[in-house]
């Protein structure tokens, strides 16, 4: 009893600053969809590109973080920002991104069809999502490249500060380039828009393959984060399509501006709960739910604080520049939802874990990016299935 009190303090502590940490971007995220809501009223099909895009981006420009990490503790690489190393990977990385978003987008829009979202023209949703995803990765690799060098040299603990930054900044941008794209490709015409998409595509495809002959790393990260990335982002989208069914509703009790901050912290959860599993089980060979029970105990009451902490700030951003406001039924789905997928999905990362690990397979390739897609799916829909339940209740 007092050991599990000991781990249920030191999860606490841990998992609340990191956490909060990240809710603080994650609500300018949030705050950004309530802004753009007319946006995505008009265009639903957006809601279902947008966590798309948001996942497949996570499952690239984050191997890319960890390799320079990686690199830079190994010597492979110079603790400096303009390096031969930084400018091959972001090249090869962004030009990943770009065939990635293609297949992407493909996907989206059969999702979109099969469920009868309205769609905007397909030139126009392509080169909407090459830009977003595009840009979206330019601006934030230098940025976090150069912290990362920065941080390495002061002799910080990169690993555990760079990735969630990483990932809360590019959300942060992802929304705001998306809809900077809308109105940036309004005025070209249908061939035009095409033409720019073609380019990209081509200008991608030959970077990766001379990449491909220079560097035979490549090879293997393009076969194991291509069809990660865009399976990923699959998923999400349709966990997003639940979202686009009813974009009125969502929008406007503010439920739309919680969700990226709850796939975060749901995906955060999880992936700690996994990697403590993870530890256990290669130091002992096996774990039982109830040694880890405290942990999961700790990282709940974190995201219930977490998520309140959210809710508050949007809502605080909403009410100073007149936008719609969190409702009471919207808040409490949030609350909600973020508890029970956290802790559905935190006890699947513990059965899942032993699972993988007694075939052999190292849980930490495997459980992570199934638990973060999981969440990105089951987050929205049990979001959206509570807020029907609260406005029924509450009106």
């Amino acid at each position: 009893m007092v050991r599990a009190g000991r781990r249920f303090r030191r999860a606490l502590g841990a998992s609340l600053t990191s956490l909060l940490a990240l809710v603080v971007i994650e609500a300018f995220t949030g705050y950004e969809l309530i802004y753009f809501r007319s946006g995505l009223v008009e265009m639903p099909s957006l809601l279902i590109l947008l966590p798309a895009l948001m996942a497949m981006r996570g499952n690239i420009n984050g191997p890319y973080i960890l390799r320079l990490i990686s690199s830079l503790h190994l010597g492979r690489a110079e603790a400096r920002f303009l390096s031969r190393y930084n400018g091959f990977w972001i090249g090869t990385t962004l030009s990943l991104m770009v065939v990635a978003t293609s297949l992407v987008y493909l996907g989206a829009m059969g999702i979109s069809l099969a469920l009868g979202v309205p769609i905007p023209a397909p030139e126009e949703f392509l080169i909407i999502a090459l830009l977003t995803s595009s840009l979206s990765f330019m601006i934030a690799a230098p940025v976090m490249t150069l912290a990362t060098v920065i941080l390495y040299r002061g002799g910080h603990q990169v690993s555990t500060i760079i990735p969630p930054v990483s990932m809360s900044l590019t959300d942060a941008l992802t929304p705001v380039i998306l809809f900077a794209s809308v109105e940036l490709t309004k005025p070209l015409n249908r061939w035009v828009k095409l033409l720019l998409s073609g380019a990209m595509i081509a200008a991608a495809a030959v970077v990766i393959y001379l990449a491909r002959r220079r560097e035979a790393g490549v090879g293997k990260v393009v076969r194991e984060n291509l069809p990660v990335a865009v399976f990923d982002a699959l998923i999400s989208g349709s966990g997003g399509s639940v979202l686009a069914k009813m974009p009125g509703l969502v929008t406007r009790t503010g439920l739309i501006a919680a969700v990226p901050g709850l796939n975060c912290l749901v995906g955060g959860v999880a992936g700690s709960v996994a990697s403590g599993v993870s530890v256990r089980l290669h130091l002992s060979g096996r774990v039982r739910m109830m040694e880890v029970m405290a942990e999961v105990a700790a990282f709940l009451v974190s995201a219930a604080t977490s998520t309140a902490v959210l809710l508050a700030l949007v809502s605080q951003l909403s009410l100073v520049t007149d936008q719609v406001p969190i409702s009471l039924p919207a808040a409490l789905a949030a609350l909600s939802a973020g508890l029970i997928t956290s802790l559905l999905l935190s006890l699947i990362a513990v059965w899942m874990s032993g699972v993988v690990f007694r075939r052999g397979v190292d849980p930490e390739n495997v459980v992570f990016p199934t638990l973060t897609a999981l969440g990105d799916f089951l987050t929205p829909m049990t979001s959206v299935a509570l807020l029907l339940f609260f406005v029924g209740v509450l009106g």
